[in-house]
């Protein structure tokens, strides 16, 4: 069989025909379940020799926050009998044997104590549960994303007809490069369960490793809301699957997701109780694999290896200290087993917001095909809601997290499994504490094209730094000369507020470099940016002669995905070259986009317009003057720029296009470039 074998998903659970079960006997694996204690493990430390460990030793990699703290380490044993343990993190050493007994001794203690009754919340009345969807859920490199609330509405004019310039029409969304192969089409709404439905619902959510795994809520940009299923990995840290951080046809990253650990509900409708208050997520990170093909109908299952995610919480969960061990390149076999929350069981499609735990023995398939590409398969049920939870084995002494449901439907269940080209990534993730760049961000230099410098005689390049923030930053760019890719400088901006996007002439950049640069004799530069925030930027050419602007923006990490940052709109000041800004509605009813506007200057809000009831497929078009208008605002001498922002959960994009009035030219300006902090 090839292993480009096509996934549908239905109700956000993808399905694969064509498995049998495997038969043969639970070897050293077995079962857990609610309920089930764990035996403390006891290691056999007499051979213990690092100098003299030898070859052919099972080796275990295993990362976990222990006490708080994280750590990461590879031991060796033989036969139940530990012959060396290697420590990583925080330090990268061979261990003595009585430290590697107590790092062992201290794996072994998961779990915590009840949590206290100060910590919990009420419980949430039935009839004000929310009415979630069930909606299609959507090497290792990383894209992220800031989460924010939605802002609030009251101050904002309505942009209401009478625009300066009309272009209406209908804007279908990009669509994905077929796949190399035909997908297998099912029912998208095929019941979650159809057989026997072998699930149990967890009562003991205040024990490990219960008490770690919880319902996230996650509301996309077009306003839908989803079901998922994370699990704790450190006090900052919660993995799950990507399709519950990233879907494309829903807006690209979630706007908004809450996580609840160890939630539970007495019984089918009734009312639920979060044993922690649930907290909203402050960033969310996934594959840049998943970012490329999440929201699609099917995927190649070669690509369920990408489907797996973060969400970071700057405030520490500190209900458990010592959490379920990591384990990388697992070889245990036979039993798999995951708990959910399920928006369905046993066939009904009720409000059920309750945890429900699952087991089975890995599938044949699984066995013989899928282990080599990173995946692995368990004939356990799982439905909508599901997806996102954890795969972990158990010895009757010890649990082991190693993979994430990311497909499945009745009778198996399928996802990533931890170790490979996914291992840097979640330890990465697992490591992350407040004030640490995270993966996404911990990136180098930013590369953009070539620009010119001031001696060129036919144009003149200029950057612009957008910084969407909260806090002032600064920016450098150094410049090295085109051809032999000599250092020539860098220069270093201003303070740049938030909501500001300034405009530099690389001219300036020149004098003001450090070295200062001499232009003569150059053709071209190349570029790299470093910052200390999160933002955007665009390269832009101005030509003398044709009297036109070009955003040549490109950029070495590819063009951002931003759909809701338009920057450097020009304001009625730029009689020339007037904007028009285009925003499209991509959802099936009308839809209102509200859009903040700021001073690109001082970054200043100047206030917020409703542009109204955008039709379903279609774009609604208006200018700077309409901006003006109803908001009242004349802009003053030298502001010759707003940055405009799509501020509420709305399914579409904007588009900034300037008119070159003297030369009949229309200049795209919407692309730019992400800048993270390095």
């Amino acid at each position: 069989m090839s292993a480009h074998i096509a996934l549908v998903r239905s109700s956000a659970v993808s399905i694969i025909t064509g498995f049998l079960l495997l038969s043969s006997p639970l070897q050293a694996q077995q079962a857990d379940g609610p309920g089930a204690g764990a035996v403390p493990r006891t290691f056999d430390f007499t051979t213990y020799d690092c100098a003299k460990a030898g070859a052919g030793l099972d080796s275990r990699h295993v990362g976990q926050v222990i006490a708080g703290a994280y750590r990461e380490w590879v031991s060796l044993s033989k036969g139940g009998a530990v012959r060396c343990v290697s420590e990583l993190v925080p330090q990268a050493r061979p261990l003595s044997r009585d430290d590697a007994q107590a790092l062992l001794a201290a794996s072994a203690q998961v779990g915590a104590a009840p949590a206290q009754s100060s910590e919990r919340v009420a419980s949430l009345d039935a009839g004000a549960a929310p009415n979630f969807a069930h909606a299609d859920l959507g090497g290792a490199a990383t894209s992220g994303h800031v989460l924010n609330d939605a802002p609030d509405f009251k101050d904002y004019a309505i942009l209401d007809g009478g625009f300066g310039q009309t272009l209406v029409g209908t804007a279908p969304m990009e669509k994905a490069a077929a796949q190399a192969e035909p997908a297998i089409k099912i029912d998208r709404e095929k019941p979650a369960s159809v057989g026997i439905d072998e699930r149990t619902r967890v009562t003991t959510v205040d024990e490990a490793p219960w008490n770690t795994i919880g319902q996230l809520v996650v509301t996309w940009r077009d306003g839908t809301q989803s079901i998922c299923t994370g699990t704790l990995i450190s006090p900052y840290a919660v993995l799950t699957a990507g399709q519950c951080a990233h879907n494309r046809s829903k807006g690209g990253f979630a706007a908004r997701t809450s996580f609840a650990p160890g939630q539970t509900q007495e019984n089918m409708l009734g009312a639920v109780t979060q044993r922690i208050a649930a907290r909203n997520a402050d960033y969310v990170e996934t594959t840049s694999r998943w970012t490329q093909i999440s929201g699609d109908e099917s995927i190649l299952i070669n690509d369920a290896r990408a489907d797996y995610a973060v969400y970071y919480f700057l405030t520490a969960w500190t209900h458990a200290t010592t959490l379920m061990p990591i384990v990388y390149d697992s070889t245990a076999a036979a039993v798999g087993n995951h708990a959910g929350y399920p928006t369905a069981i046993t066939g009904a499609r009720g409000l059920n917001q309750a945890m429900w735990f699952s087991s089975g023995p890995e599938t044949s398939r699984s066995s013989t095909l899928l282990r080599s590409i990173q995946i692995r398969e368990y004939a356990m049920d799982v439905s909508t809601g599901s997806i996102g939870g954890p795969i972990w084995t158990f010895d009757g002494g010890a649990r082991a997290f190693v993979g994430i449901v990311s497909y499945g439907g009745d009778d198996y269940a399928g996802g990533v499994w931890f170790g490979g080209d996914n291992k840097t990534l979640i330890s990465a993730w697992q490591s992350w504490a407040p004030g640490k760049p995270s993966p996404a961000m911990a990136r180098p230099a930013l590369s953009v094209p070539l620009t010119f410098p001031s001696s060129t005689g036919f144009a003149s390049s200029l950057f612009r730094f957008y910084n969407p923030g909260l806090v002032t930053g600064t920016v450098s760019v150094t410049f090295r000369h085109g051809t032999t890719g000599s250092l020539l400088g860098t220069w270093t901006s201003p303070p740049l507020p938030p909501h500001s996007s300034k405009q530099f002439m690389v001219a300036d950049m020149e004098r003001q470099a450090n070295p200062q640069i001499d232009p003569g004799g150059k053709d071209n530069y190349t570029a790299t940016i470093s910052t200390d925030f999160q933002g955007f930027v665009q390269t832009v050419i101005w030509n003398q002669t044709g009297l036109s602007l070009t955003n040549s923006s490109g950029c070495s990490n590819g063009l951002a995905d931003d759909v809701s940052n338009l920057i450097n709109v020009h304001t009625t000041n730029i009689t020339q070259y007037p904007s028009v800004i285009m925003i499209h509605n991509l959802a099936d009813r009308a839809s209102d986009a509200v859009i903040g506007v700021y001073d690109a200057r001082k970054g200043d809000r100047l206030g917020g317009i409703v542009v109204p009831a955008i039709a379903p497929n279609a774009a609604a078009t208006f200018g700077a003057a309409d901006i003006e208008r109803v908001l009242h605002y004349t802009p003053y001498f030298e502001h010759d720029h707003y940055n405009l922002v799509i501020e509420n959960d709305f399914y579409g994009y904007g588009q900034h296009i300037v008119y070159n009035n003297g030369a009949g030219l229309v200049m795209n300006m919407t692309a730019k470039c992400l800048m993270r902090p390095n």
